[in-house]
Formats: C-alpha cells, structure tokens, sequence
C-alpha cells in the first residue's frame, strides 16, 4: 500500500503536476499532427489517474457505523 501522506509520495506528485503543465502547455502551443495530438492527450490522460491515485484507493470503500 502506498502511504499518500508521505514525504516521497508528495515528491512524486509534484513531478507528476509538473509534467502535467508541460503537456498541457505543449497541446495548447504546438502545432502537432493527430498522431501526435493523440498520443499527447493518452500522456495528460494517464498522468491524471495517476494524481488520483489517493482518491481511487478509497473509492468503493464502505465504511460502516460503529454501533
């Protein structure tokens, strides 16, 4: 399991945050082919499951109400 209050996990977010921009800025100001466009946009894609990573983990979770 990954501890997502970490110091390392916070490094890795930060570099994934970072790339994301550059992608993002790089879609927005080059002119790519479709190829490359498409290619790209998989790149934003699968950094952002990545960064949701923390709130995947916790989804589907029931949490149930001590009694």
């Amino acid at each position: 399991m990954i501890n997502f209050s970490s110091p390392e996990w916070h490094v890795m977010r930060k570099w994934a945050e970072e790339q994301l921009r550059k992608c993002r800025d790089k879609n927005d100001a080059v002119n790519l082919s479709d190829t490359e466009t498409a290619l790209l946009r998989g790149e934003i894609r699968f950094i952002k499951r990545f960064l949701d990573l923390p709130n995947e983990v916790t989804r589907g979770v029931v949490v149930e109400p001590d009694e």
